[in-house]
């Protein structure tokens, strides 16, 4: 467990120490250690807050392994592999382990209680007792031997693992697992021809694994960890250990830190500085504020300051002493207790602030305080307090007045009686004061005071060991065995630190350690240990373990917990008391339980030693390590103990190592710097602050280490080294040329361009020369954000003040190394660089330093590379990445290829699949649609959606100090962090919900009425207070607390966010691909063995390359990709084949990040659930696979064949774009067809070719670490696209809510809204997919208007141009990807036109008798639907139109006939809805009881002129139509329309005009401005004075939903 909050506090003060890191990101390593018990946890019992959890033995192994072999394959160590689990420990650790499993096992039985009290049903299976982790236990027993199949497996099945010596310590070999681990490094440091410049991964969750670190003194040692978050949410841990992020803390960075840390004691000391042993030092002043073998010292807490009032004591009291206090793990006595005496005045300090309680609390309750309450009491608790007349100690104590002058009497008399029992022995036995009053002068006063405040101060102390530590009476005895007691626990933490265990049976006794002022007079103390002998496992259980988890020890030891005769059942309490002691969080609490007591337990066990089985005696014995090597020779069959396969012919042997083998003595250990080391080079991935000058100051600069601003102090690194070269000095010596980057994490990287805020030097191809870009305008102001935005991370981030910043330095950095093969048969070794540009400021670039670079090439030809029977993939084109076996290639070396054997394999078909996905894909919809069918404002819905905090308590008692709230929010969605929940929402430009949400939503309100009815009256305000929401419960808060038990209840909780623009299949389409790919390899997965001879740069092995380099650099990645695993000593086998299920975008956008969910075709162990079986999938990334259908894809455009693979591409893109549910038809509105998927760039495919800078799609995304300012780009030709319409802002203080752009009332009902529904055209009138995805540009044109020749002309001539320009000749094929569809545009026509002939003529029908659109609107209306929503759609000949609506109870769209305009279309399907909803339909609930005459509907939802019951007959011939004729047929108008008709402001001469001469005013008014656009049909917005007016028209169209031309000096009289 370590050290409590001391990992947060060094790596906020401290931010530099960590760094996030991917796998291609580690620097290489050596050795590698492991402390397994943090894994065995993690494995074992993710969740302790899930009382239903339940696991199996089998698959917490399984989780084990999968865990060790990533560490394995992420860290790649060279020499050694250390795994230790926990042995018997100390018996002065014991007394933590105890209370440590008390609590676990009290909290269990809680949690399960409180379960069953809420009505839940648990599992029948007991649950997994995490306190079986422990030596001695089956479980413990089971893990062992399961670690030695695993080892032996891995080295036998692995490469990798053949590369290094892999040691085993398990349960059985005594001792914690780091200390055996650091036994280790002590023995290695020992031997002979030692690497002083070994490098070391340490793995472990312990805070005091730092500690440990650097009592090694070595220069190069890093320490693995998880990343950690802090807040109420930081718990949550993830599925697998591929979606964990990992920190590398580097120790060589700390050391610099420390030195920066203390470096005021360089002028100061009198003797020389040196920083190993101040390390050490600093080793020792991490002790007093608590371990796990020894207490904190009182008032000495992290959180509070306690580490940094240490530092400053340590740099004022060593100048005035004569050496270091810790030499090396020996305590030197002397200096230790000037140390402690300089501490005192913590003591001191604290008490005055209590000193001022303890009045407060007299002047309260009229009353001294008794001892308990003198250590418990705070005064913010007695603020409050009142008189309680019934207390008794009240009336007892405060009745009685004081005299005036007899009190210094008194006073004195009471320090008499203090003095006499803390100094019972004092040689002058009577020394009884006797002062008369005439002896107390004006003199006194202060001495009366200074005695008063020092008796206060030595009762405060008395009350503490007689509550605390149980003492019956303070004497100095009692005084002196604490302070040498406390002494002895410093010096026994030292030599386990540094030398090893000196005694296994000392412990320390007590809860608590004495005050620091009681620490004194003991440097004359004589320090021995007696070395001992460590517990057997069976004494440690009964040591450690409480009475309910009895199970885990064998039964005849049972009765000793439990039987009220036992001698030792008084160990074992089912109740017992803790004691925060100065902390805040339960797990902090010291756990009151008694001390077991060695000899006692021993004798109590003697007899039931006798009855234990030949089995459990076995358990039950120390054992030795394991130390694995691998060997070539045949071992034969290895059994595996249970649930695993029997390994055949296994390769590893193994000898046995005691611990005492290890264990070096005292005398022979290297203390300190260990001679050789080369610290003054740099080593690649071990941050350095070295080779430049800065300086550090510590200061509350807010710093975010963990994504939220430090609580304490950060040390903050300022650089001296200030720019005054010249920008074109500074580009002669950088451009072209090798740096490192990123001070202090150091990354190689090449010079490509420097810039300041006027100018961009870029190198060119000519030696000395360079390109000057001169930066103005906006790139000018982008320089400046850029900066701004670097120089902030550096600061806000790292913690390094830049200082003035003038110059950024553009670089690429090394991504890294490859094997090139060269023409005469030779391999090299090149450092490749990434194609996207990093920038960085000047001062922090570094060039010229001495680099650790070990990394030669081990191969000389290509025989060496490509050796007989090795394993390679093919990237060429016909069968890429097929597996692949290298041949004799004898024959055909001498012309530069391999000879192979390739296995070919055709791929299973996924249009089943496809269909499925098309059939269950997820639609959604705009926030306002799904308000709208909520029946909630689109502003709440997005509130309620989000994240939404309620402060507990009522405005009155709130305070900022200490606020008290709970988010009573969906959080469905997430824009700071860019995350969404899959099946919930998604983020295309803007926010996006599925139908799952707005379910959840309306469930939401019908279960909480009150609530939303309150935030519907009050939506703009930022903060809502309980009393206000439930003010009959604001006592309880009960409401508030239900709802947000409810809300984790719900399924959407449990979902893992994703980053926006994330796409992953659903489960039942991933079963329908497993059902396939069953099928597929069962009847259809015929190999094709084929020879071949290659070059070998299309042959691909996984060691060619290193850090995030691909096999094929240009690959693209889709959903249903096939794709195969290339690296070994992976958990996936090397060469399986699976297909893509999920694509997770990452926050840094950076190409290597992505992953990929993969789903295989077989099963293996290790593998996942990700939505697929078990044991089938698993998380990769792009430097782990081959895309197979990007090679197909490549080869299909090359050659013209089709595999289907392009098919399903083009399938799966057109149903990712209809899947956003918004209209996809040749005709929609505008503002649905700026939001819809944007076409993709075109890819590049096929073999490695020159790496091309990455493209990002979507929105922009948070700045990764390193920034890249934005550089000036060609201008690209897009054309224009249509805006959505701008509509106005809604009324204040509205209770209307947006529908569409306009207000009305807020909707009462669940019903589907309608402006929001699919766009579906009648069965005959549907496009085809071509006519769908047509530009709005190319649509076929309308027969309304008469054709303008001139214009058409100008069209040409237009087109002619851009052809030359573009280089387009006219047989050029269109070169994008190929439909396949039964249906093209002319069939669609063809259809159409034979379905019309069938219907009337209705260029002749009679007009409708009445208005039913009147009736369908006054139907709306009476049931709080808002209005109608029409469709209109034109017929092939372009003659007629047809409209549509959508029943408003189930969504079902309902076609009207034909008809010559669009107001007899209206008319048309309104009186085919209402005869819908007059017919009776089951399925409509608004059908009974329709009123027989429908109100007359509002007077301003209707024209106000021309209300004749008939419409006159209108024939169109080749003629445009009249719009003022169309509007006098229709006796309605939508409500938008009337709002937006222009008003009349020209003369119908003016309005003749300008459709007669229309071309002759366009050429007038085009010559006032001073240009002529060709093409354009209407002029009216270039008429004078009528410049708004088609702008206010084409609003008026969009909201009405009109398509068609229309009149823009149409009359509203």
């Amino acid at each position: 467990m370590g050290v409590p909050k001391f990992f947060r506090y060094i790596s906020e003060r401290y931010p530099c120490l960590l760094e996030i890191v991917k796998e291609y990101q580690i620097p290489a390593f050596d050795n590698l250690y492991l402390d397994m018990n943090g894994i065995i946890h993690m494995c074992s019992h993710p969740d302790d807050n899930d009382p239903h959890f339940r696991i199996t033995e089998e698959k917490i192994f399984q989780s084990i392994f999968h865990y060790i072999e990533i560490l394995f394959s992420m860290i790649k160590p060279q020499k050694v592999f250390f795994m230790a689990v926990d042995g018997v420990a100390p018996r002065a650790k014991m007394n933590q382990q105890r209370g440590r499993r008390f609590r676990t096992a009290k909290d269990a039985e809680k949690m399960e209680k409180k379960a069953l009290e809420k009505g839940e049903t648990l599992p029948t299976e007991s649950r997994f007792d995490s306190n079986c982790i422990t030596p001695g236990t089956v479980f413990m027993a089971n893990l062992q031997e399961q670690l030695k199949y695993f080892v032996i497996n891995k080295i036998t099945n692995d490469n990798l693992w053949r590369k290094c010596k892999i040691i085993l310590s398990g349960p059985e070999t005594p001792g914690e697992g780091e200390h055996k681990i650091m036994d280790y490094i002590r023995y290695i440091r020992s031997q002979p021809g030692y690497d002083p410049n070994t490098r070391h991964c340490l793995y472990g969750l312990d805070a005091d694994l730092i500690m440990l670190g650097l009592c090694t003194h070595e220069p190069h040692f890093s320490l693995l960890r998880e990343e950690v978050r802090f807040g109420k949410s930081s718990n949550r841990r993830k599925d697998a250990p591929e979606q964990t992020t990992f920190f590398l803390l580097h120790l060589s960075l700390m050391r610099e830190y420390l030195e920066l840390e203390f470096s005021q004691l360089k002028t100061s000391l009198p003797f020389d500085f040196n920083i190993e042993n101040i390390i050490d030092d600093w080793v020792l002043m991490g002790f007093l504020v608590g371990n796990d073998f020894i207490p904190n010292l009182p008032n000495l807490h992290i959180n509070k300051g306690a580490l940094s009032t240490l530092y400053t004591a340590y740099i004022n009291v060593l100048p005035t002493m004569d050496g270091y206090i810790n030499e090396s793990g020996q305590l030197n006595l002397e200096r230790f207790e000037k140390f402690m005496a300089a501490l005192c005045t913590i003591d001191m300090d604290h008490f005055t602030e209590q000193y001022t309680d303890l009045k407060f609390f007299e002047s309260k309750t009229g009353r001294r305080p008794n001892l308990k309450e003198r250590t418990s009491y705070k005064r913010k608790d007695l603020e409050a307090w009142k008189p309680d007349e019934e207390d008794e100690s009240l009336q007892f104590e405060a009745i009685e007045p004081e005299p005036e002058k007899p009190v210094n009497k008194d006073l004195a008399n009471m320090i008499k009686a203090v003095d006499d029992m803390m100094l019972e022995d004092s040689p002058n036995g009577d020394t009884e004061f006797e002062l008369e009053e005439e002896d107390i002068t004006e003199s006194s006063v202060m001495s009366e005071e200074e005695d008063l405040f020092d008796m206060e101060f030595r009762q405060h102390k008395e009350g503490y060991y007689l509550n605390k530590l149980a003492y019956e009476k303070v004497t100095p005895d009692v005084m002196r065995s604490q302070a040498e007691g406390y002494v002895i626990a410093v010096q026994w933490n030292l030599n386990y630190y540094y030398n090893g265990v000196c005694s296994w049976g000392w412990y320390y006794p007590h809860h608590y350690s004495p005050f620091i002022s009681d620490i004194k007079d003991f440097k004359d103390l004589k320090i021995e240990f007696d070395l001992g002998k460590p517990f057997q496992p069976y004494e440690q259980l009964l040591a450690v373990l409480p009475s309910a988890s009895k199970k885990l020890l064998p039964e005849s030891y049972h009765r000793l917990m439990v039987d009220t005769e036992s001698d030792i059942k008084h160990y074992y309490p089912e109740d017992f008391a803790t004691d925060l002691n100065g902390k805040k969080q339960d797990w902090e609490a010291v756990v009151l339980i008694p001390f077991i007591e060695e000899d006692v337990l021993l004798k109590a066990m003697d007899p039931c030693n006798k009855l234990l089985s030949e089995q459990e005696i076995k358990r039950n014995t120390h054992g030795p390590m394991l130390v694995f090597e691998y060997s070539q020779s045949d071992n034969g069959s290895y059994e595996a103990p249970e649930y695993f396969p029997v390994i055949m012919n296994h390769h590893a042997s193994w000898n046995l190592l005691t611990i005492n083998d290890i264990r070096v003595p005292k005398e022979k250990l290297i203390k300190g710097a260990y001679p050789g080391a080369k610290m003054d080079v740099y080593y690649p991935g071990f941050p350095t602050l070295k080779h430049l000058k800065y300086f550090g100051n510590l200061s509350k600069a807010k710093v975010k280490v963990f994504e939220q601003n430090s609580r304490e102090e950060n040390m903050v690194i300022k650089l001296e080294n200030e720019i005054t070269d010249s920008i074109d000095v500074v580009a002669e010596e950088l451009l072209g040329k090798i740096v490192f980057v990123g001070w202090p994490h150091l990354v190689e990287a090449k010079v490509v361009a420097v810039s300041n805020k006027e100018a961009k030097y870029k190198a060119s191809d000519l030696p000395g020369k360079f390109i000057i870009e001169q930066l103005n305008g906006n790139i000018a102001q982008n320089w400046q954000v850029d900066k701004s935005t670097i120089v902030d991370h550096y600061m806000y981030r790292l913690g390094i003040n830049v200082g003035k910043t003038d110059i950024l330095v553009h670089v690429t950095e090394m991504i890294g190394r490859q094997y090139v093969f060269t023409k005469i048969g030779r391999v090299n070794v090149e450092k490749k660089f990434s194609t996207k540009w990093s920038v960085f400021p000047l001062q922090t670039v570094i060039k010229d330093i001495s680099v650790h670079d070990e990394c030669n090439s081990t191969y000389v030809n290509i025989d060496d590379v490509f050796p007989i029977d090795s394993t390679c993939f093919m990237i060429g084109q016909q069968y890429y990445g097929s597996i692949a076996t290298v041949k004799n290639s004898q024959e055909c070396i001498g012309k530069g290829r391999i000879k192979i054997s390739l296995k070919a394999t055709n791929e299973p078909n996924f249009n089943k699949a496809l269909s499925l996905e098309k059939n269950i894909n997820v639609k959604y919809m705009p926030f306002y649609t799904a308000a709208n069918r909520v029946g909630i404002s689109k502003y709440l819905f997005t509130r309620i959606t989000g994240t939404l905090f309620v402060i507990m308590g009522s405005k009155n008692s709130w305070s900022k100090d200490d606020v008290s709230k709970i988010n009573i929010g969906l959080n469905l969605k997430f824009n700071k962090k860019n995350e969404e929940v899959p099946g919930y929402t998604k983020k295309e430009n803007t926010w996006l919900y599925s139908n799952k949400a707005v379910d959840l939503v309306r469930e939401y309100t019908q279960k909480y009425p009150k609530l939303f009815k309150f935030l519907a009256g009050h939506p703009n305000d930022d903060v809502y207070f309980e009393a206000d929401l439930f003010p009959e419960d604001k006592a309880t808060g009960a409401t508030v607390k239900e709802i947000a038990a409810w809300l984790k209840k719900q399924h959407y909780y449990s979902i893992d966010h994703k980053i926006c623009g994330s796409r992953t299949l659903e489960p039942e389409v991933v079963k329908e691909l497993e059902k396939i790919v069953d099928k597929f390899v069962e009847k259809v997965y015929e190999e094709k063995n084929i020879l071949m001879q290659v070059k070998p740069h299309l042959l691909y092995k996984p060691e060619f390359q290193s850090g995030s380099l691909e096999a094929d650099p240009t690959t693209t990645y889709e959903l249903y990709d096939r794709v195969v695993n290339i690296r070994e000593s992976y958990t996936v086998p090397l060469g399986h084949t699976g297909t893509v299920i999920a694509i997770h975008k990452p926050k840094s956008d950076k190409p290597e990040d992505f992953m990929y969910d993969v789903m295989f075709d077989k099963a293996f162990a290790g593998g996942m659930a990700l939505n697929c079986s078990s044991n089938r999938g698993y998380r990769m990334s792009r430097t782990a696979l081959i895309n197979k259908s990007h090679g197909m894809r490549y080869f299909d455009d090359n050659s013209g064949n089709n595999s289907g693979v392009g098919v399903h591409h083009q399938q799966h893109q057109q149903q990712k774009q209809q899947a956003v549910g918004y209209p996809t038809g040749p005709k929609f509105p505008d503002a649905f067809r700026s939001m819809q998927p944007q076409p993709q760039p075109p890819v590049s495919y096929g073999p490695p070719q020159k790496p091309q800078p990455p493209v990002s799609y979507g929105p922009p995304q948070p700045q990764p670490p390193v920034y890249q300012p934005q550089q000036p780009q060609p201008p690209v030709y897009q054309p224009q696209q249509p805006q959505p319409p701008v509509y106005p802002p809604p009324p204040q203080n509205s209770a209307f809510v947006s529908w569409n752009g306009y207000y009305q009332p807020p909707l009462v009902n669940n019903f589907m809204n309608f402006c929001g529904a699919p766009l579906m055209l009648p069965p005959k009138f549907q496009p085809s997919q071509q006519q769908q995805h047509l530009s709005p540009m190319i649509r076929p044109t309308s027969t309304d208007t008469k054709p303008d020749n001139k214009n058409k002309q100008n069209d040409l001539q237009s087109s002619e141009y851009l052809k030359k320009m573009l280089k387009i000749k006219d047989n050029d094929q269109q070169s994008g990807p190929k439909i396949d569809n039964p249906y093209s545009v002319p069939d669609i026509h063809a259809q159409v036109s034979a379905a019309m002939q069938q219907l009337p003529n209705m260029s002749h029908a009679k007009p409708v008798a009445k208005s039913y659109s009147l009736q369908l609107l006054s139907y709306y209306q009476s049931k709080g639907l808002g209005c109608p929503y029409y469709k209109y759609f034109d017929t092939p000949t372009g003659k007629n139109f047809v409209a549509q609506l959508v029943l408003p109870f189930n969504g079902e769209p309902v076609f009207g006939e034909a008809a010559p305009s669009r107001e007899l279309a209206c008319e048309n399907v309104a009186k085919a809805v209402l005869n819908k909803l007059n017919s009776g339909d089951q399925s409509a609930p608004h059908a009974v009881n329709l009123p027989m005459k429908f109100p007359t509907p509002p007077k301003q939802w209707c024209e106000t002129q021309n209300r004749n019951s008939t419409h006159k007959s209108v024939t169109y011939k080749n003629q445009t139509r009249n719009k003022t004729e169309d509007a006098k047929c229709n006796k309605f108008v939508p409500l938008q329309a009337v709002r937006r008709q222009p008003k009349p402001s020209h003369s119908n001469d003016n309005q003749s005009a300008n459709k007669k001469g229309g071309n002759d005013n366009q050429s007038d008014s085009s010559n006032a401005k001073g240009q002529s656009r060709p093409g354009k049909k209407e002029n009216a917005s270039n008429h004078p004075g009528n410049d708004s007016k088609p702008r206010r028209q084409r609003k008026m169209r969009i909201a009405a939903n009109f398509s068609g031309p229309s009149n823009p000096h149409q009359s509203n009289q």
